[in-house]
């Protein structure tokens, strides 16, 4: 198994002011706190490597299980909701959109960190399955548009 780190940050704000229109996208901001995102490298979409960003999202409503991957809850974590890496909301992504994201150096915090990274290579392979469901014509309700976002962002 090969070993990742995993890469916690956040995306400018410069990303929903380009994307206004994208109804689905995830408020990169959200109650005056920037929201993280763990960022996956080199996942492949109609043929071409892209970097995207997958939302951490504490309260994950009645998706189906293979559009997120789930992780331990949180304290915020309502009833009836998960925790987990949302696919339907990742997007593709430039470097020069990141911006840091203090995580913390609480014990849950690094446990999360911990867990993810143990799991990373279930993660990529679920995303990448994810996109190639997707570009077979695959949406599930609520997801982005991956095909604008590459094109308004000029990836």
């Amino acid at each position: 198994m090969r070993k990742y780190k995993v890469n916690i940050v956040s995306l400018s704000k410069k990303v929903n002011e380009v994307l206004t229109h994208q109804n689905e996208m995830i408020q990169v901001v959200r109650d005056g706190r920037y929201r993280p995102f763990i960022i996956l490298l080199r996942l492949n979409y109609k043929g071409k490597n892209y970097t995207f960003a997958l939302p951490l999202r504490s309260n994950i409503g009645k998706a189906p299980i293979e559009t997120y991957f789930p992780l331990p809850n949180r304290k915020v974590t309502k009833d009836n909701r998960k925790h987990g890496l949302h696919y339907i909301k990742m997007i593709p992504i430039d470097s020069k959109f990141f911006s840091k994201y203090f995580i913390g150096n609480s014990v849950e915090e690094r446990y999360l960190i911990s867990y993810i990274e143990k799991h990373l290579d279930i993660i990529i392979k679920e995303s990448q399955l994810y996109l190639k469901n997707y570009e077979k014509g695959k949406r599930y309700k609520y997801c982005i548009d991956i095909d604008d976002i590459i094109k308004v962002l000029n990836l």
